[in-house]
């Protein structure tokens, strides 16, 4: 072999081996849908590696993969079957049962709000069967599970996991883990009109919000220093609340 293919061979290596090591620093996120659709290929197609993660579509894969060895979920496609299959534990489907598995390993997992069925029919169905039927939607909240925007996913993957973040989810998830499905917030009606809901607590979630949206409210007041979770802003904003902060 001469010296040009030798610095050839050893260069190829080189690279080889660095690559390599690229991959494995990289954290993997696992996508899990029931069949091929536009906006989980789309995302895959689009947004491969660019927030440092190694990305496998699990249907590609024939639902065969080792959920130990992935680091964040996007559940898509979640119709109200799997909805109702996946917080009864039931995981008869690869689907399902990858779902499940997820949950149990507490994975980080990710559901754009496009994808769940339920929402479809919040201006149709009879409140109290949708009440119901939300309240599985609350069990994966309760579970660690991160519902938003399609359109926001990318940059909550991109987000820093700060300590300030960790807190504010941990608290969220003891939130929406206590007894009922009532929150703790006392709801005080405004004088002025009965769409209007004023918290009394000293910090408002995501749930709170839910609760004030479901109870009809469009308007919000919160006390001077309460401190109001990320994801009860993105909430807010994504219903048109409006959020007033009471100067006393």
């Amino acid at each position: 072999m001469d010296i040009d293919s030798l610095v050839e061979a050893v260069t190829a290596r080189v690279k080889q081996k660095l690559y390599l090591e690229e991959m494995t620093d990289k954290k993997k996120l696992l996508i899990i849908s029931q069949e091929h659709g536009t906006d989980c290929h789309s995302f895959l197609d689009c947004n491969s590696c660019s927030c440092g993660y190694m990305e496998d579509c699990a249907l590609l894969k024939e639902y065969q993969v080792q959920m130990e060895q992935y680091d964040v979920v996007l559940l898509y496609q979640l119709t109200n079957e799997m909805l109702g299959k996946i917080t009864a534990g039931i995981g008869d489907t690869p689907y399902a049962k990858l779902a499940i598995e997820a949950i149990l390993l507490g994975k980080k997992i990710y559901v754009p709000n496009e994808e769940v069925e339920l929402y479809q029919y919040e201006n149709t169905a009879p409140k109290a069967y949708y009440q119901m039927m939300y309240e599985k939607i609350n069990l994966l909240r309760a579970c660690g599970v991160i519902f938003c925007g399609q359109k926001d996913l990318e940059k909550r993957l991109c987000q820093a996991d700060t300590c300030c973040e960790k807190a504010e989810r941990k608290e969220e998830q003891q939130e929406n883990e206590k007894e009922g499905s009532q929150s703790e917030c006392q709801f005080v009606q405004n004088t002025c009109t009965k769409e209007t809901f004023c918290f009394s607590k000293k910090i408002i979630t995501e749930k709170d919000m839910i609760d004030a949206y479901q109870n009809g409210a469009n308007e919000v007041e919160i006390q001077k220093h309460a401190i109001l979770s990320e994801l009860a802003k993105e909430y807010a904003h994504e219903k048109n609340i409006n959020i007033t902060r009471l100067l006393s």
